[in-house]
């Protein structure tokens, strides 16, 4: 799960979901992406209504003043009653990737200010336990830089020292871009510390 709280507190843009409601995916005459009229009644339930109320627009008015208002039609994931729409249909090539490029400086000032004293957490399954421990046991890495005596992890309980973070996220980082075993739960564990930092990584 993915949330962006961009277009509500709950919203998943990947799979149109807003906590436990599922939006429907509907269409609507936009211009540079955004209707002009934010109401389920101007969404209509297919690409060729949506292109055939574009062409009446067009029809009813000079080319200048239709131009001004709309130059296309966009998708939209909508409430499931009265369709008002939540947010736009990610199509996957306007994704832009950030998976393991956020600054580890940026981690550091969201992990300094939010857990001054360490950044706590608890590891509850053995399979994410044996990915940290093998994050944690590599020792002094290629960027001079280990997790060292100021960082806790004891039986899942764990403290990283504030300065010491990033260098566990971007292990959980090489764990998945190298396809470690287990990388998927390196990559999760990862994003999971992130979003609780407020850093949202696509």
């Amino acid at each position: 799960m993915r949330i962006s709280h961009e277009h509500s507190p709950q919203f998943d843009p990947d799979d149109g979901t807003v906590g436990d409601i599922q939006c429907v995916r509907r269409w609507a005459v936009t211009k540079d992406g955004q209707m002009h009229c934010r109401q389920g009644r101007c969404t209509k339930a297919t690409r060729e209504e949506a292109e055939a109320s574009l062409a009446m627009l067009r029809q009813c008015n000079s080319k200048k003043v239709a131009d001004d208002v709309v130059d296309g039609v966009t998708e939209f994931w909508c409430w499931p009653t009265h369709f008002d729409p939540v947010a736009p249909v990610l199509d996957e090539k306007h994704v832009i990737r950030t998976a393991g490029t956020t600054p580890e400086q940026v981690i550091k000032n969201a992990v300094t200010t939010q857990c001054p004293g360490g950044y706590p957490m608890k590891i509850v399954d053995p399979d994410e336990w044996t990915v940290v421990a093998e994050c944690v046991n590599q020792g002094i890495d290629s960027h001079l830089e280990a997790l060292t005596l100021r960082s806790e992890f004891d039986n899942g309980q764990c403290l990283v020292h504030p300065e010491e973070l990033h260098v566990l996220l971007r292990r959980l980082w090489e764990w998945y871009d190298n396809e470690e075993k287990d990388s998927e739960i390196a990559f999760d564990l990862r994003s999971s510390i992130l979003v609780t930092l407020d850093i949202e990584e696509v």
